[in-house]
């Protein structure tokens, strides 16, 4: 299932790599409402809710460099549920979003868009080489079909 959650990060993400070598981010999206309370008159804010994201290779790195604390972002992804025994026997089940793609919320804020050229496109694993200038570039990501390139 596919979910868009708007929030603020709770922290600041931190790059992890896994024993198989995969870099990981983990992020927490902070989301609540403020909605006009008729019956008081006034604002109030809604009970927040606190959503755990995994973004995964280079969306990792790229989350890492360019988001912080505080931020507004819109997150696209799978919830995705996950069972957990720790040492007494007992499961504990949780969910959490498998990141597709990661933006800043643009509602309260100006970002500055850097587009990363790659070297080396490997489709098997659907991630491109190493980042270079963009000058320097010899091959670079095909179009998806129905896209538009920039």
């Amino acid at each position: 299932m596919t979910i868009l959650i708007e929030g603020n990060l709770t922290s600041d993400p931190e790059l992890r790599v896994t024993k198989t070598g995969k870099k990981v981010t983990v992020i927490t999206v902070a989301e609540n409402h403020r909605f006009f309370d008729a019956k008081t008159g006034q604002w109030r804010d809604s009970e927040p809710v606190f959503m755990r994201c995994n973004v995964w290779d280079r969306m990792a790195e790229h989350a890492v460099e360019s988001l912080r604390r505080g931020m507004g972002v819109i997150v696209t992804g799978q919830l995705q549920q996950n069972r957990v025994t720790n040492a007494d026997g007992e499961t504990r089940t949780f969910t959490d979003v498998r990141v597709s793609n990661i933006a800043p919320s643009l509602k309260y804020a100006r970002a500055v868009v850097t587009k990363v050229a790659y070297n080396v496109v490997d489709a098997r694993e659907g991630d491109a080489g190493e980042p270079v200038e963009p000058d320097q570039a010899r091959t670079q990501e095909p179009a998806r079909s129905g896209s538009v390139p920039f």
